[in-house]
């Protein structure tokens, strides 16, 4: 098997995290974005292939130094695809049935048994359904009781809601499905091609645990909380990159002066916290200052920022680029 994980863009809904590190090795809980995508993929997989087109360099070098047990392409689109557009221009990497993931997804899905319902339900396409709240932000999906796809509806209105079922961001495909999406287009996989597959054989399959789009600031936040309580969870290695202490995660070469409070948050290497400050559920980007007696909840503070003495930031605001 191989896999296609869905990385382009500029990651926008990230900044100001996204100006100096591209979005798959922003580090959630100090570990890459890209390795919590990675550690859901069973073991028959050969190769990954990364679609992305931005910083392209800085993802190059770090599969250069990073082992993976399978092979990993770097496949650079010549401007965005869509998700449709980008499976289809990594056909020349697939000759088998495959994976898509989005390249911003934190789950606790158990890829492999997904591959077991695939293979047994003989479909073209298998598609991952996880259950929300409220499912007018996503893909909502309905299935027949043998797990078949009977209908889509992207970003329903709350009176079309019959489900609170959605897209979860993971499928697996026939390498037939590439013939249906053209080449060279801006293609959307979700709201084009998924379903024209419908007649096909196109399938769900529920799992249950945790979910999250980290892919804009506060579900970024999500999930690194996430990460925190179910470190357990997923094979990314947190012991050999950070100090995890609780819901607390300490990189390399932070400074912490006087008696700070911290809690709930990720501490990212080489930051400095200078005397009486208070920080809760927060990220502190790598090579950041927090001056004295500042308070800072719940928000996001960038790479190499000097964040002033006295600043009280909460409710998610987050502190200007200096």
């Amino acid at each position: 098997m191989q896999a296609v994980v869905l990385s382009g863009g500029f990651g926008t809904r990230l900044r100001p995290l996204t100006y100096k590190v591209p979005k798959p090795l922003l580090p959630i809980a100090n570990v890459p974005m890209i390795e919590y995508v990675l550690a859901v993929l069973p073991d028959e997989v050969d190769r990954v292939v990364l679609a992305t087109n931005y910083m392209v360099e800085q993802l190059e070098e770090y599969f250069e130094k990073k082992e993976h047990p399978f092979e990993v392409v770097i496949n650079t689109e010549p401007e965005p695809l869509g998700t449709g557009g980008a499976v289809k221009f990594a056909q020349k990497y697939i000759d088998d049935t495959f994976f898509v993931l989005n390249g911003d997804l934190i789950s606790s899905l158990d890829a492999g048994k997904m591959a077991q319902f695939h293979r047994k339900s003989g479909g073209v396409g298998t598609i991952a359904l996880y259950e929300v709240e409220d499912p007018t932000p996503f893909g909502m999906i309905t299935t027949d009781d043998d797990g078949r796809i009977q209908e889509f509806k992207e970003k329903p209105k709350p009176e079309e809601v019959t489900s609170n079922t959605i897209n979860a961001g993971t499928y697996i495909l026939e390498p037939e499905v590439l013939d249906v999406i053209p080449d060279g287009q801006k293609i959307s996989i979700e709201r084009e091609t998924f379903p024209s597959l419908v007649p096909k054989g196109l399938y769900g399959l529920p799992f249950q645990g945790y979910w999250c789009d980290a892919g804009t600031l506060p579900k970024f936040l999500e999930a690194n909380g996430l990460i925190l309580e179910n470190d357990k969870a997923l094979a990314a290695p947190l012991q050999s990159y950070v100090e995890s202490i609780g819901h607390l995660c300490v990189g390399k070469n932070v400074q912490a002066k006087g008696d700070p409070v911290l809690k709930d948050s990720v501490i990212l290497d080489e930051v400095v916290i200078e005397d009486g400050v208070s920080i809760d559920n927060c990220i502190i980007g790598s090579g950041s200052t927090i001056g004295q007696g500042s308070i800072l909840s719940g928000t996001i503070v960038g790479y190499d920022q000097d964040v002033p003495p006295g600043t009280k930031l909460t409710d998610g605001k987050i502190p200007p680029e200096n």
